[in-house]
Formats: C-alpha cells, structure tokens, sequence
C-alpha cells in the first residue's frame, strides 16, 4: 500500500524534503513507516528516530489529524497521511 509521509523541522532537514511516497505491506503500522524511513534516510533521521529512556521513537507523528500514542499501534490504510515532526523545546529562562 502506498502511504503519503510529509516531513516538517528536523525531519524535513534530514530527508532533504518536504514529503515522500512510500510502499508498505498491507496491515503496516506506523513503526513499520519509521523503520522505513530509517532506512531510506539512515543517519542524518536516526536521532529523530531513536527511541527516548520511555522506549518511544523521539519524533512526533501524525495520521491524518490524529497524533500517534506510541502505546497503541496504528495500523495504517492505503491513502493515509503520515506527518513527521521533531519535537520543539527551548525557550528563555
């Protein structure tokens, strides 16, 4: 199935594009999505990719307009949007 990704921040930076359209089996969820992001991107993605000390990938996803609880799997359709950003900190003190 072929599934629409959209890349935003450090996730744009790092794929060098704002969007791709990637091939997946039928039933994949969205880690299958990150795993195959990792691989066509390799390094300048892993960090977004990496998994945080609470075992969830660092970067924000997004089906459609539903943000994605790493705890539940997502099981993705034929057609779904997938947008992947980094997560914004900072600030003043």
């Amino acid at each position: 199935m072929k599934i629409k990704v959209g890349y935003s921040g450090l996730a744009r930076a790092a794929a060098g594009r704002g969007a791709d359209e990637i091939e997946l089996p039928a039933s994949a969820d969205v880690r299958m999505l990150l795993a195959e992001v990792a691989r066509r991107y390799g390094a300048p993605m892993q960090p977004l990719l990496a998994m945080t000390d609470k075992g969830v990938p660092a970067v924000l996803a997004f089906v459609g307009e539903r943000q994605v609880c790493w705890e539940s799997p997502v099981v993705l359709k034929e057609g779904d949007e997938v947008m992947l950003l980094s997560p914004i900190s900072g600030g003043t003190e």
